[in-house]
């Protein structure tokens, strides 16, 4: 799975991110790509993060600039922009 999103989408970071049960937290799915920073083992809230303003916006979200939005939580090094889906 992780190579065909990478494959598809042409990025070097790929997340997948379900929320759990009650809605509120995201759960961790798939996180692959080169430039991907370990992303501790824990859920966050909705709360948190561009995938977290996506959920409360209920529509997707492009962050163009990275070091521009104060929602978002580092993937890695090279990741200048940030595409997320409900």
């Amino acid at each position: 799975m992780k190579i065909c999103v990478l494959r598809e989408f042409g990025m070097p970071v790929a997340a997948i991110y379900l929320l759990d049960e009650s809605g509120t937290r995201f759960a961790k799915e798939m996180h692959s790509g080169f430039a991907a920073f370990p992303i501790e083992e824990r859920n966050w809230s909705v709360t948190e993060g561009v995938a977290g303003r996506t959920v409360r916006l209920g529509r997707p979200v492009l962050v163009s600039d990275v070091t521009q939005d104060p929602d978002y939580i580092p993937a890695g090094r090279e990741v200048r922009a940030e595409f997320a889906v409900p």
